[in-house]
């Protein structure tokens, strides 16, 4: 079991799948691992799902950019989540999803 599959039997356990890993609204989707997303962080929820896919590769977005591993990509995508709580920085999640959905498109990545 990997880390974050841990991470996530806690939150099961502790909140259950039916709200937002990052905020308190109703899911729309897991990722990849199982996280819950609503609709208004739907873009992490991919962006962490595409990660897994690729074994968490180091991204370069220009003004962001994601450290290769697992942890990496968990901080980065569930961080920069904006909350009630936090800023964040949506414009990071959305940066990040146009660059890998440029990258599928391409073929480079699939």
């Amino acid at each position: 079991m990997t880390e974050l599959e841990e991470v996530l039997e806690d939150f099961k356990y502790e909140f259950g799948l039916d709200q937002c890993t990052v905020c308190e609204k109703p899911t729309v989707m897991k990722d990849a691992i199982g996280f819950p997303w609503c609709a208004d962080h739907e873009q992490h929820g991919k962006v962490m799902s595409w990660g897994r896919k690729h074994n968490y590769p180091e991204l370069d977005l220009y003004m962001y950019k994601i450290a290769s591993g697992e942890h990496s990509w968990w901080v980065a995508v569930r961080y920069s989540a904006q909350t009630k709580l936090s800023k964040g920085d949506e414009a990071f999640m959305w940066t990040a999803l146009a660059y890998i959905e440029d990258l599928e498109r391409q073929g480079i990545a699939s």
